[in-house]
């Protein structure tokens, strides 16, 4: 009798949650059909690419915070108290300093003509760092430890190399604009 009473018993058991089971996924499609119903109203399809690019917009108006907040903005840029402490305590530092004389000679070649000539040059060449494999591995890595973009490092390095070039070679400008 027992037996059979607790076979009776398991067996309503499984019945009732194959029946909860049962339910709740007809639930579970029912809500899913709802969402799907909601994702096709009309005008909901261009949100996506609206906030998309409004997100990009943003992006770039990022990167000039950013980049205020560790330079200067003015002509002859210099960094900023946070733009030094990021150059010198990340080790950033060294990699600009290994590259610094070939950027010395890539921009005197460019025969710049003026401050600004000498920013966009160096600009330029920082880019490049990316996409050199010596380089790019440890610009990841020091992005990462620092938490700031590799462009803002890359940045600074652009602003800390401009600099120097500007200060050791500012005689040659000068005499080149009375020429």
């Amino acid at each position: 009798m027992n037996n059979s009473l607790s076979t009776i018993f398991g067996s309503a058991i499984v019945v009732l949650v194959g029946w909860i089971a049962v339910l709740l996924w007809d639930k579970f499609k029912t809500v899913n059909k709802r969402v799907d119903k909601r994702r096709t109203i009309e005008g909901c399809d261009g949100i996506h690419s609206v906030v998309e690019e409004k997100l990009s917009s943003m992006n770039g108006k990022m990167d000039i915070l950013l980049q205020n907040k560790v330079a200067q903005s003015q002509s002859l840029r210099k960094l900023t108290p946070y733009g030094e402490k990021l150059l010198k305590f990340t080790g950033i530092k060294k990699i600009f300093d290994e590259v610094m004389d070939d950027t010395f000679e890539l921009i005197k070649k460019s025969k710049p003509k003026n401050y600004f000539q000498i920013e966009v040059k160096t600009d330029k060449l920082m880019q490049r760092l990316k996409d050199e494999s010596s380089t790019n591995d440890r610009l990841k890595k020091i992005a990462e430890n620092a938490n700031v973009p590799i462009d803002l490092l890359l940045f600074i390095g652009s602003v800390y190399i401009s600099s120097k070039y500007i200060n050791d070679h500012s005689k040659l400008l000068v005499s080149s604009k009375s020429k």
